[in-house]
């Protein structure tokens, strides 16, 4: 069950980072790298936490 868990949690962490990337070095154009990195680190960690919340609820309703 654990090793479920884990390949869900790497899953959500995958993806959120993958549409994190595209919208933040696709979509927005941030001339200073660090603030790049720091888009691009934020919006991965909000998708992260929503997805997982989101699963969560799914999962316990």
């Amino acid at each position: 069950m654990s090793a479920i868990i884990s390949a869900g949690i790497g899953l959500i962490l995958l993806i959120s980072f993958t549409i994190s990337a595209y919208i933040t070095f696709g979509k927005f154009s941030i001339r200073s790298s660090l603030t790049r990195v720091a888009v691009f680190l934020a919006l991965a960690v909000i998708l992260s936490v929503v997805t997982f919340t989101i699963s969560l609820t799914v999962y316990y309703t």
